[in-house]
């Protein structure tokens, strides 16, 4: 077969294991099974009761709650419906009850103060003005006291038209309601930096790409102007996050220690203001940093124990799209935990119970590029390479919705392709996958980056079968990877000993 020819039917193979990939995720309920999967048991109760007995959709509950059906056909059989569209009105009644549920039980202190003062307008226009003016003095306390700014704007819209014939009253909250506004304005730019960087910074925990973080710096200066207006708790707790989420990579040569008191004051703001109420689950993303900051600092001690601290928290974000990159943290963190102990089989497994079919339909398009790489790479420790080939593919698929700071995921997945035809010995694949490779490292301008230069060296040696010189390159090349941050969870020496060498020397 010539190389177009191979090719071809790589490409198709290629196609063909994505749109099975696509169909079997289609034809499946994952989203209706993994929304009532997130239910504990009191809220299942609750979601049981608000149906009621003896209704069909109490009957759609139970056999997606037992896991007998795996696809809408099943589902219909079952609930021996006959007409498809009443099964899809009843499927969205059910995850529309399954969504007011989750409303209700999410109502918190900073909820219930909106909901208030949204309501205000309906005592405005009723005839009790001593009831109206009762509700905005205590509405207002609140708002302030939970920095509520955008409410506060309409609480004092409210003074204004209620004392509009008393002009120095009516003076007065109209110069309110302009500070209000201003707030309000300055804070809903915050918040927006926030996310901005809460969602671009981690990223460069594990690829410096200068010009990415230049543009969250300029973030962040911003975010610090703002917050010296403001001077609230909660525009210190943004600001503060941001800071750490940026400064918190192995590419910042300061020195990190100067961290742990910006940390600590972190987790104190979180706790013990009303800041849970507005940004709920961040504990697992402050003890993500926490956790971070003890690797950098070589603090290993405290490291593992953090990791525990994340063990027993992370249900809590896990399928959680605000928390996507914090999740991805902490399987790439245990799983470089386990492999710098040899533990293979244990990293594997634990890559397969974080990862399972109900998570990858509702995370992001990025993140499901990671995890399949993650994946192929669970696949390689236990030696699958044909599922490592697959998940490897189908990562690859994914690579087009990746962001240019994220170029190292499909890097790494070429990386692997060629890892894995060398020990296959396919070698007629093997010189598309270089090829590409190359190429990838040239766009890139890393073709002459001393660590790919040593990794391509040890392939070639590989490739020749000249074991021994390549077994004598892996500790140097683990830790050039350790030190890089390349091909950070390829367990080189696993590679070479189990796949790679035909006689394998005794080493002292």
């Amino acid at each position: 077969m010539s190389l177009l020819e191979y090719t071809y039917l790589f490409f198709i193979v290629d196609a063909l294991i994505y749109k099975d990939f696509k169909s079997q995720n289609c034809k499946k309920m994952e989203l209706l099974s993994y929304s009532l999967n997130s239910l504990n048991q009191e809220e299942l109760k609750l979601l049981k009761k608000r149906i009621g007995a003896g209704s069909k959709k109490l009957d759609l509950v139970k056999i997606v709650d037992k896991g007998s059906i795996s696809n809408n056909e099943e589902a219909i059989k079952q609930l021996g419906y006959k007409d498809k569209s009443a099964f899809y009105t009843l499927k969205h009644r059910l995850t529309d009850d399954i969504i007011q549920l989750k409303l209700e039980l999410g109502k918190n202190k900073v909820i219930e103060t909106r909901e208030q003062i949204d309501n205000l307008r309906t005592l405005l226009y009723s005839k009790s003005s001593t009831l109206l003016i009762k509700s905005l003095h205590m509405l207002e306390k609140r708002a302030k006291e939970l920095d509520l700014y955008k409410s506060l704007e309409e609480v004092y819209m409210c003074y204004k038209l209620v004392y509009y014939y008393n002009q120095k009253k009516q003076q007065h909250y109209s110069e309110k309601y302009s500070e209000a506004r201003e707030k309000a304005s300055d804070f809903a730019r915050l918040e927006e930096l926030f996310f901005d960087v809460c969602f671009k910074s981690p990223d460069l925990f594990y690829s410096f790409h200068e010009e990415e973080n230049q543009k969250v710096e300029n973030m962040l200066r911003e975010m610090e102007v703002i917050h010296f207006k403001l001077d609230s708790p909660v525009s210190q707790f943004l600001t503060l996050s941001s800071k750490l989420s940026i400064r918190l990579n192995p590419f910042n040569d300061q020195d990190l220690s100067v961290y742990g008191e910006d940390l600590n004051k972190l987790y104190k703001l979180y706790i013990n203001t009303p800041l849970q109420f507005r940004y709920p689950d961040c504990r697992f993303a402050i003890y993500a940093l926490f956790n971070k900051f003890y690797y950098l600092t070589g603090d290993s001690k405290k490291f593992d124990e953090s990791l525990l601290q994340l063990k027993s928290y992370v249900q809590t974000i896990k399928g959680y799209r605000m928390y996507e990159n914090a999740y991805f943290y902490y399987l790439f963190i245990n799983t470089k935990n386990l492999l710098n102990r040899r533990l293979y089989t244990s990293a594997s497994n634990f890559l397969k119970e974080h990862i399972d079919d109900q998570l990858l339909p509702i995370s992001s398009r990025k993140l499901v590029c990671f995890y399949h790489f993650l994946l192929a790479l669970s696949d390689l420790y236990e030696n699958r390479l044909e599922s490592a080939q697959s998940n490897n593919l189908l990562s690859r698929n994914y690579s087009s919705y990746l962001e240019k700071n994220d170029y190292w995921i499909p890097i790494e997945c070429a990386a692997l392709s060629v890892i894995i035809q060398v020990i296959e010995n396919n070698y007629e694949r093997l010189s598309y996958e270089t090829n590409r490779f190359r190429k990838m490292l040239r766009k890139h301008g890393l073709n002459n980056d001393p660590y790919w230069i040593q990794f391509s060296e040890w392939l070639n040696l590989n490739r020749k079968g000249e074991y021994a010189k390549a077994f004598a390159m892996v500790e140097d090349l683990e830790n050039f990877s350790n030190e890089t941050f390349n091909l950070f969870l390829v367990p080189f020496s696993h590679i070479q000993i189990n796949y790679l060498n035909a006689e394998k020397p005794t080493y002292s």
